[in-house]
């Protein structure tokens, strides 16, 4: 038999068998013995692509020990004519009621599989001859098709009725065929394969994950949604149930407290489950439990359910004994998907198999040798990430002179302007008021000089010298208020002078929207009005690094300043956020002192950077953003490479241990 003909669970010849075998058991009170037995054999033959099938009974004669061959003509037992090997077998299968494949006494390489059955009943014994050795896989499939068979044709009679207990191991032993170390497929086969064992409508296993228990797998279902009403009531039944540790049976005649009966009344609602146990499982070391039931905690659960019957069929021996098989199966797979780096061990572990070829092995080590060779002594450049924005060397932001309001604005975004050039006019009332009160007050004080002038030359001339020298400081105290007020007035000129905003260089005005944004609004004493810059001129960037970068950039600074050979500043290399494709270069003028908070409250040093590219005037706009690189010389390629990593060892582990100077 070639593999690619091994009996699987989802062989097509495997369901076909089931459908036969199932509609022979329900013909078997309307056929005969021969007929049952010929049809029985070519089913299990053409099934499992066995070389040999013979069914054999004992005679209903008074000689009890007298077999005879009901079907199966071209069995090889029948050939070989060992009459006593042939009886002997055929008589352990009949007595001791038990399932066994072994190895075939006619060779070495072929296998026979010993099914007793009871047809019209009486006992028989079918033998299967298979052409060679079976890898696991097909002795599982092969054994739960016999389990099936065996099952059908003695649903009836009491002769192969074995006790709850010994057919709970039977099916515990089965399971444990199946243990398969995907977590997947092993939850996909507990449930489908326990509906099928347990000949209930649905079972359903839900593992905890922290205080709850989730669902995991639903029989007949590849995926479910795991947010639909029915899983999720399942799942808060089932946590409340499990908090008690104990199997859980509906229906029951017991009072229910409150916290288990709510969700109990909600979950039938959305069900139509009549019947139903909820089934802790308990960690197992191999066939037994590790701890007391009673002080163990369950893992995990089985919900095993009943749509129609009022009670399940399967006893309460054949579900805890598949629940301890599941059990099994299911931690086996759970320890195996929580393995530390298992892809890698597992990859690691196919480089040592192929290793096993000297040539290999040899390149293997060269590889790693010359690797880790280039990380520990192969020069890189240590490069530093930054972001910031590029903007002309020489520009000028224009802040209000004093409070007012705008009463016209000259330029607009993109204007060019001159030196000198009046960018917008403000006004405010309470100086324009202030001058024209003083104006005022210096009328007056003109008139009343003059006033007192007149008086003191009529005093004149008739000789009143006490009433000419009160005029004379009467003029006098007047003219010191003229020159006070005039004073005054100079100095509210000048105010006035500054209401008209004039441009402090040459260049562009690059504020957008200045007449939406500064038209007939007022405006407070500092405000920043408008922004010229020399976009003609040399350009520069406005970096900011990460305070943790403080360190590499300043002392690459103080390497290069000390190196007399050393050629300009620390390299700059960046690209612009609206053409990121393009690589430009610079190199670093000035670093701050200090660092600064940002936005986020991360301290963050601000780095000048000049560059000189023609090209940057017409491909940049002012304060673009740019992503930087700042290069601090020298280092390592695994430092280079690793240096987030090696920095993070230092400050948070080796920090972590107290250093104490002797």
């Amino acid at each position: 038999m070639a593999d690619s003909e091994a009996v699987t669970i989802n062989d097509g010849r495997w369901a076909a068998m089931l459908r036969s075998l199932a509609a022979l058991a329900d013909r078997t009170p309307d056929t005969s013995t021969a007929d049952m037995c010929d049809q029985l054999g070519r089913c299990v033959q053409s099934g499992w692509s066995a070389e040999s099938v013979g069914v054999w009974q004992r005679t209903d004669t008074e000689a009890p020990s007298e077999l005879r061959a009901v079907a199966g003509a071209a069995d090889d037992l029948v050939r070989a004519g060992d009459v006593a090997q042939r009886e002997a077998i055929i008589t352990r299968g009949l007595s001791d009621d038990a399932i066994s494949l072994q190895p075939s006494p006619l060779a070495r390489d072929r296998q026979l599989l010993v099914i007793p059955i009871v047809i019209h009943n009486q006992p028989a014994v079918v033998l299967a001859h298979l052409s060679r050795s079976l890898a696991p896989t097909e002795k599982m499939s092969l054994l739960l098709g016999a389990k099936v068979l065996r099952r059908q044709f003695s649903a009836r009679s009491a002769t192969v009725a074995a006790g709850d207990k010994h057919q709970a191991a039977d099916i515990a032993s089965l399971l444990k065929l199946y243990e398969s170390l995907d977590w997947n497929t092993t939850t996909f086969n507990v449930v489908n394969e326990a509906r099928e064992l347990l000949q209930c409508d649905r079972v359903t296993l839900l593992c905890k994950r922290g205080s709850t228990f989730r669902v995991n797998g639903v029989s007949g279902q590849v995926q479910f949604e795991p947010r639909a009403n029915v899983i999720k009531r399942l799942e808060l039944l089932t946590t409340r149930v499990m908090a008690w540790g104990e199997t859980f049976h509906v229906p029951t005649r017991e009072t229910l407290p409150p916290q288990i009966d709510e969700p109990l009344q909600a979950y039938l609602d959305e069900s139509p489950t009549r019947v139903m146990e909820i089934v802790p499982l308990l960690t197992q070391q191999g066939d037994q439990v590790t701890e007391s039931r009673s002080h163990q905690q369950p893992w995990a659960a089985l919900v095993i359910e009943g749509f129609r019957a009022p009670e399940l069929i399967a006893s309460s021996a054949q579900i805890q004994g598949l629940c301890e098989a599941a059990a099994v199966a299911l931690q086996h797979a759970d320890e195996y998907r929580h393995i530390f780096l298992r892809p890698l061990w597992k990859g690691l572990g196919n480089i040592a198999l192929a290793s096993r070829y000297r040539t290999m092995r040899r390149l293997v080590s060269l590889i790693v040798m010359v690797s880790l060779a280039a990380l520990t002594f192969y020069p890189a450049t240590y490069q530093v990430a930054a972001r910031g924005a590029i903007e002309p060397q020489l520009q000028r932001v224009v802040y209000a002179p004093s409070g007012g309001v705008t009463s016209d604005v000259m330029v607009s975004h993109g204007d060019r302007v001159s030196q000198g050039d009046v960018l917008l006019q403000l006004e405010n009332a309470e100086l324009s008021a202030r001058i024209t009160e003083i104006l005022g007050q210096i009328q007056i004080a003109n008139q009343q000089i003059s006033s007192v002038r007149s008086l003191r030359l009529g005093r004149e001339t008739r000789d009143a010298s006490a009433e000419l020298g009160r005029m004379a400081g009467e003029e006098q105290r007047l003219e010191r208020q003229l020159v006070s007020l005039q004073t005054q007035l100079e100095l509210l000129r000048d105010q006035e002078r500054e209401l008209t905003v004039r441009s402090p260089i040459d260049g562009v005005v690059v504020t957008w929207d200045v007449e939406r944004q500064l038209g007939t609004r007022p405006i407070e004493r500092g405000q920043r009005l408008v922004t010229v810059a020399d976009v003609a001129g040399p350009w520069q960037l406005r970096l900011r690094v990460a305070d943790k970068h403080a360190g590499a950039i300043r002392q690459a600074r103080q390497r290069q300043l000390a190196d007399a050979k050393a050629q300009g500043q620390l390299a700059v290399a960046f690209v612009l956020g609206t053409d990121p494709r393009r690589i430009h270069r610079g190199q670093v003028s000035s670093i701050s002192d200090a660092a600064q908070p940002n936005e986020t409250r991360d301290t963050e040093l601000q780095v000048t950077a000049a560059i000189d590219d023609p090209t940057l005037r017409t491909a940049a706009h002012v304060s673009a953003e740019v992503r930087a690189t700042i290069a601090c010389g020298q280092a390592p390629l695994g430092y280079v490479w690793f240096h987030e990593i090696v920095d993070y060892v230092y400050s948070r582990i080796i920090l972590a241990f107290p250093h104490w100077d002797a």
